[in-house]
């Protein structure tokens, strides 16, 4: 005579799940740590000495498409930016300005801001764009 053998399906729940999604991830890391191509000799980077790159000191003034000029949480106006620009330059604050202006400003309000800048002392003015 057979007996009926009895399942107990309370034995645990089916970690496949898990397993596959696992080894899914890890399919991934490999694929993805392999996109950089290593180098084809072993080069020593030389140190420069004197970068003071990250050194420099850079501040962003924005500008909308009314012309209306800002620093952090400071509007500015036009009449005030000389003077401005002038402080940051004597408190060693600033010596790249980063102008951020709207796409869809009146050009000769954004020529005056320039003209404005260029009779200050600073060392680069950057105009921030997109690439096409």
């Amino acid at each position: 005579m057979r007996l009926k053998q009895q399942y107990n399906s309370s034995l645990g729940e089916n970690i496949l799940p898990l397993v596959n999604v696992v080894f899914l991830l890890l399919i991934f890391f490999m694929l993805a740590g392999a996109f950089s191509r290593p180098d084809l000799f072993k080069i020593e980077m030389p140190i420069a000495e004197n970068d003071n790159s990250a050194d420099r000191k850079i501040i962003t003034i924005l500008m909308n498409d009314n012309g209306e000029l800002a620093y952090n949480d400071l509007i500015i106006d036009m009449q005030e930016l000389e003077h401005f620009v002038t402080a940051e330059i004597e408190n060693n604050s600033i010596e790249i300005l980063q102008l951020k202006a709207d796409a869809n400003m009146n050009a000769v309000r954004l020529l005056d801001v320039i003209e404005i800048l260029n009779n200050t002392d600073l060392d680069t003015v950057h105009l921030i764009t997109l690439s096409p």
